[in-house]
C-alpha cells in the first residue's frame, strides 16, 4: 500500500497541463469576479476561503511544515474553484489561450514584513500579509523560496502595481518581470504572455 508521501513528482508534461488547466480555470472565475470597485472583497468568494496562509503564525513552523500546509492549502482551494467552476458553466467552458489580459502574480509569504503596505496602497486587492486574493491562486511551489502563483485580472493591475510599489520586502513581483527557475518556466511553457 503506497503512503500518502509516496506519490511521484509530475513530469513537466504532467505539470504544464495541470498549470494550463488551473490558469484556464482561475481565469474563468475571477474574469467575471474582479472589480475595481471592490478590490478587497471581489476576489474573496467565501466558499473558497483557505485556512491560515502565510501569516506571522506560520513562521514558528519548520519550514518543511510550513511549505506542505500551503501547498495543501493552494490544492484544496483549486479543487473547490474547479468544482464551482464546472457547475456555473455546467462542465464547459472554452479555455482561455493566453492570460486574458491579466498577469502572474508571484507571492513570496516568508519575505513579507506584514506591515500593510500593499494592502493599503492596493485599496484592500493584497491582505494584510500582502497576499493576493484568494480566488487568484493558482498553486503553491514549495522549492526554495516558496511561492504562491496567482492571476490578476486586468482590470486590477493597476491596483496590483500599486501594492508591488509600495512592498520593499520583496514578498511580490510579476512572474514575467522575474528571472528566476520558475519564470523561466512558465516563459517556456507560454505562460507569461
Amino acid at each position: 500500500m503506497k503512503k500518502e508521501t509516496d506519490r511521484r513528482e509530475p513530469t513537466d508534461d504532467e505539470a504544464r497541463e495541470m498549470l494550463r488547466k488551473r490558469l484556464a480555470e482561475t481565469i474563468r472565475w475571477c474574469s467575471t469576479r474582479g472589480s475595481g470597485k471592490d478590490p478587497a472583497g471581489s476576489l474573496r468568494n467565501s466558499a473558497l476561503k483557505p485556512g491560515s496562509f502565510g501569516g506571522q503564525g506560520e513562521q514558528a513552523l519548520p519550514e518543511d511544515e510550513r511549505h506542505a500546509r500551503r501547498q495543501e492549502t493552494a490544492e484544496k482551494l483549486a479543487t473547490a474553484r474547479r468544482k464551482l467552476v464546472r457547475q456555473e458553466t455546467f462542465g464547459y467552458w472554452k479555455e482561455l489561450p493566453d492570460l486574458g489580459g491579466g498577469r502572474i502574480l508571484l507571492y513570496e509569504p516568508d519575505r513579507s514584513k506584514f506591515d500593510g503596505a500593499a494592502q493599503k496602497a492596493s485599496k484592500g486587492l493584497f491582505d494584510l500579509n500582502s497576499a493576493p486574493p484568494w480566488d487568484t491562486w493558482l498553486c503553491y511551489f514549495a522549492a526554495e523560496p516558496g511561492l504562491l502563483l496567482a492571476w490578476i485580472p486586468p482590470e486590477l493591475v493597476p491596483l496590483a502595481e500599486s501594492g508591488l510599489k509600495k512592498v520593499k520586502d520583496g514578498s511580490l513581483s510579476w512572474a514575467a518581470e522575474q528571472e528566476g527557475e520558475l519564470s523561466k518556466q512558465l516563459k517556456e511553457w507560454g505562460m507569461l504572455g
